[in-house]
C-alpha cells in the first residue's frame, strides 16, 4: 500500500503551493480567502471565496520493480474533490465560473504537482448556482480530480 506520507505530501502541496498560487493580481480572476482541507458547509464558512480539498479515495493500481534503481514501487490513484464557494455576488454564474476557471488553470499548470505525482486529470465538475441557505446566496462547484502517483516501498 502507498504510504500515508506520500498522500499527505500531495494534499499539502495542493493546499500550500498549487491553490495558494491563485491570486487576482497575477493571471487569475480571484484570490481565495480560505484554502483548507477541513471541509465546511457554505453556511459555516467565514470568508469567501473559499476552497476546500477533500480526499475521496485512493486505489493501488500496481506494484513493480524499477529496472534502473532496483527498488520496489507502488503506483496508485488518489481521487480528490476541490469544492469552491462564493457568496452574495452579483452575476453569480460568472463569479463561480471564474473561481472554477482559476482552480482548473492552476491544477493543470503543474500536472506533476512539483514532482509528487505522475499526472493530474480532471474527471468531472458539478455546479450549483443560487443555493439560498438561511437568506445567504451561495454558489459552489465540485471539481473531481484523479492524481496518478508512484511511491517507493523500500
Amino acid at each position: 500500500m502507498p504510504s500515508n506520507n506520500k498522500i499527505e505530501t500531495i494534499l499539502l502541496y495542493i493546499k500550500n503551493t498549487t491553490l495558494a498560487g491563485i491570486n487576482a493580481g497575477t493571471n487569475y480572476f480571484t484570490t481565495p480567502k480560505i484554502i483548507s482541507r477541513e471541509f465546511k458547509k457554505p453556511e459555516e464558512t467565514p470568508e469567501f471565496p473559499a476552497l476546500y480539498i477533500v480526499k475521496d479515495k485512493q486505489t493501488k493500481i500496481q506494484q513493480f520493480t524499477d529496472i534502473v534503481d532496483n527498488k520496489e514501487y507502488t503506483r496508485g490513484v488518489l481521487s480528490i474533490i476541490i469544492i469552491g464557494y462564493i457568496q452574495n455576488k452579483l452575476n453569480q454564474d460568472t463569479e463561480i465560473n471564474k473561481l472554477y476557471r482559476d482552480v482548473e488553470k492552476i491544477m493543470l499548470a503543474d500536472i506533476t504537482l512539483g514532482g509528487n505525482a505522475c499526472f493530474v486529470e480532471i474527471k468531472n465538475v458539478e455546479f450549483q448556482q443560487g443555493a439560498d441557505i438561511e437568506s445567504n446566496a451561495f454558489c459552489w462547484f465540485k471539481a473531481f480530480y484523479e492524481i496518478i502517483y508512484e511511491d517507493k516501498l523500500n
